[in-house]
């Protein structure tokens, strides 16, 4: 079973939401780069979260980042899962200082 690193920042004020995936396609390392830049950062106090929740996935495809290719065991990681049905989508709320 492969192992999948995830970093999450959460402020104590209520916010959004987002979520940051590096190596979709294990070929592409400039995502990976960024976020653990991002997280260094965090680490440092240089960044801080005023609201919401932060959540980075520097590896979301460690098979194909081990290997350095675009695909994994699964094929394509972008096109190997179904669409999720159409629903309406909530109105994001922007942070309150």
């Amino acid at each position: 079973m492969t192992t999948i690193e995830s970093i999450q920042y959460r402020s104590l004020a209520r916010g959004p939401r987002l979520i940051v995936l590096g190596a979709v396609h294990g070929n592409e390392t400039c995502g990976t780069h960024g976020i653990r830049r991002v997280a260094a950062e965090f680490a440092a106090g240089s960044l801080a979260l005023t609201c919401g929740t932060l959540t980075l996935v520097p590896i979301a495809n460690p098979v194909a980042y081990a290997r350095g290719q675009r695909e994994g065991d699964d094929g394509d990681a972008a096109r190997t899962h179904s669409r999720p049905p159409r629903t309406a989508c909530a109105r994001p709320r922007s942070c309150r200082r």
